[in-house]
């Protein structure tokens, strides 16, 4: 990858010929920035791309690219991802917004992590964990796994069978997040998604890209307690509705947030 320092942004470019290990069949693979997923935090960027290969296998591929610190800080939200160039040339523009829009980005876009002590690295006499000369500690011996005759052989001593006293489901507002793609066919939205993310289910509704002047006031969403559906119209094309299911979580009151930058309306519910 490459980059550039263009005042309040930083432009991070991936030329998909040049930088992917497959050469000029990575243009004839991706023709849409839905395969791209990029993944912001204040001091990391993660780009991954899904292809499938053009040659007579079919593979499918999936490559990850992880900044991981930056050097500096960024507003993640604010991010903007583009698919630019020809069919025979195409290369990922990130386009990436500074924290300090006056400070002046130079060098390696990845801060240097830093190095181990000398002592710790070349420890001398260190014994393998778990040898005679480094034995576990009695916590660690309890969590190893025990025999058994039943059908929770081999599971670690902590292991707790569901439906047995001691066993508890993790809470709804503590499962990890998980993403997925909503079907779409309408004429002006280029994606949706539904993700679980820090206690909240959030549907994210992508306008296209070819779009201008789009706010929140072109947009009317209607939603069906009974029915458990909602409906979003776009003021520009009122015939071509945009049809949605409640999420089947329990959660409370809606919350709508429109991303300008990002042409993306964000349907928030907070999990209960």
């Amino acid at each position: 990858y490459r980059f550039v320092d263009e005042g309040p942004t930083v432009l991070v470019m991936l030329d998909l010929n040049d930088h992917l290990p497959i050469g000029h069949d990575a243009s004839a693979a991706v023709t849409s920035l839905r395969q791209f997923r990029v993944t912001c935090e204040e001091k990391a960027v993660e780009i991954q791309l899904r292809l499938r290969s053009p040659d007579a296998n079919g593979r499918v591929m999936h490559f990850i690219l992880r900044l991981d610190p930056l050097s500096r800080e960024i507003i993640p939200e604010d991010t903007v991802p583009r698919l630019r160039g020809k069919e025979a040339k195409r290369r990922l523009e990130v386009k990436l917004f500074k924290r300090e829009k006056d400070q002046k980005w130079f060098g390696d876009l990845v801060a240097e992590l830093p190095k181990p002590e000398k002592n710790e690295k070349h420890r001398k006499g260190a014994a393998p964990k778990g040898s005679l000369l480094n034995p576990l500690t009695p916590e660690e011996i309890a969590k190893l796994p025990k025999p058994g005759t039943t059908s929770s052989d081999n599971r670690p001593s902590s292991f707790v069978p569901e439906g047995r006293p001691g066993s508890q489901e993790r809470p709804e507002n503590e499962r990890p997040a998980e993403s997925k793609e909503v079907r779409n066919s309408t004429s002006w939205v280029e994606q949706v998604s539904h993700e679980r993310l820090d206690g909240q289910v959030v549907l994210s509704i992508q306008l296209k890209e070819s779009l201008s002047d789009v706010t929140m006031d072109d947009l009317d969403l209607a939603v069906d307690d009974v029915s458990r559906a909602m409906s979003l119209t776009f003021e520009k094309c009122p015939g071509d509705v945009l049809h949605l299911a409640l999420p089947e979580e329990k959660v409370g009151d809606l919350e709508a947030r429109w991303r300008r930058k990002l042409k993306t309306l964000e349907l928030r519910f907070p999990l209960l």
